[in-house]
């Protein structure tokens, strides 16, 4: 018998014990983990933050040129008030409404990342629901913006 076939069986569990060990840690620590902070904006969303002290309506983007045009149902995202579907010059942009501006940080990142992160799809020019490459904050509102977070910011710099 070879000398290493005798003391294969012995580094099997070995090798067994070790792994086991290392999932074990790594579960443990996993489960200790402090609770997760708020997710804030990243850069890679080429998110912005504007006026998080004011609490804005649908009417102030509607005098500021956004054209609303589908409400959509806001089930499916998480805390939000409204949302709705419309477009300012020519670029969709959707408008999810929160109660505060700590809703927003709370419970809108998230999908707003989400969203920006998932956009344009192969199949986006084959009429599939609008797509958006950017999100961007202002106050209570969280406004999705179709090619680039500067869409988003030409309609808010004629918010009032």
């Amino acid at each position: 018998m070879h000398p290493l076939s005798a003391r294969l069986p012995a580094l099997v569990i070995l090798g067994l014990t070790l792994a086991a060990a290392s999932v074990a840690a790594a579960c443990a620590e996993s489960g200790a983990a402090e609770p997760s902070p708020t997710p804030q904006p990243t850069a890679a969303s080429a998110s912005v933050i504007q006026q998080p002290d004011r609490l804005f309506t649908l009417d102030d983007l509607i005098a500021a040129g956004w054209k609303k045009s589908k409400q959509l149902d806001a089930g499916f995202v998480p805390a939000a008030v409204e949302v709705w579907y419309g477009f300012y010059s020519r670029k969709d942009i959707e408008v999810r409404v929160y109660a505060s501006h700590q809703d927003v940080l709370q419970h809108g990142v998230g999908p707003a990342e989400e969203v920006a992160r998932s956009s344009y799809r192969s199949d986006f020019f084959k009429g599939s629901a609008p797509n958006y490459s950017s999100y961007m904050i202002l106050g209570n509102l969280i406004l999705l913006c179709q090619f680039d977070v500067d869409d988003c910011e030409a309609l808010t710099a004629n918010v009032k």
